[in-house]
């Protein structure tokens, strides 16, 4: 059997130090979380608004903190914040985007409602004009 090495994409390499990072954070050894997460930070860098840069980038604020390095911890606070408050404008921009949907849904449905009620309306009108043109011939033979 041939030793053969797959090709690991980047993706898949920041998912595993995203994950040992935070593995070593709870584990509160700082200084192997702060490499993994920087390493994921490395392979993630074109791509700085990601939910995996906003973990790190917390992992190392904390992680900083706990090493009381205030300075850099306060540089990935603020980074963590501006990554955050990115996320969070995408995801109310996709709530704005599903709310539409939903009352564009209701308001086709409220009209399709309307159409349904109008076509059983028409119904009654043509039952009633033949009841009464019934009773009206019934009237005038009897008499």
């Amino acid at each position: 059997m041939a030793n053969t090495k797959l090709p690991i994409d980047s993706s898949t390499k920041a998912f595993v130090y995203s994950s040992l990072s935070q593995y070593y954070y709870m584990r509160n050894q700082n200084d192997s979380a702060i490499v993994y997460a920087a390493k994921t930070l490395n392979l993630d860098k074109d791509n700085f608004y990601s939910f995996t840069n906003e973990k790190v980038t917390n992992i190392l604020y904390k992680s900083y903190i706990s090493k009381e390095d205030y300075k850099k911890a306060a540089q990935y606070y603020e980074r963590y914040n501006a990554i955050r408050d990115s996320l969070n404008i995408e995801e109310k921009a996709v709530n704005v985007e599903r709310l539409k949907l939903e009352q564009e849904y209701k308001t086709r449905s409220q009209i399709q409602a309307l159409n349904e009620e109008k076509k059983r309306f028409k119904y009654y009108v043509v039952g009633l004009i033949l009841v009464v043109g019934i009773l009206v011939l019934a009237i005038l033979l009897i008499r």
